[in-house]
């Protein structure tokens, strides 16, 4: 996807944790769930236009916290 070493495997790394991660969703995950697919859409963008690789690397980031945060809530709710 991208042409640097590091993007891709921090790509691959969140991969990994969407494919793993459950994809019920209820009242409590809403929130996060509406931010995992702006982040997401904000990725690709940003992927698309050939964004710095810093820039790239800070989403990543962000959507591998709040993918964290998102299944702890749901683990909690269960």
């Amino acid at each position: 996807i991208s042409g640097d070493d590091e993007v891709n495997a921090e790509l691959k790394k969140l991969k990994e944790d969407l494919d793993y991660s459950s994809s019920a969703s209820t009242p409590a995950t809403a929130e996060k769930d509406v931010e995992l697919r702006e982040l997401t859409s904000e990725l690709a963008d940003m992927l698309d236009a050939g964004a710095e690789k810093e820039e790239v690397l800070k989403i990543v980031k962000k959507l591998q916290r709040t993918l964290k945060i998102r299944n702890q809530i749901l683990m909690a709710s269960r």
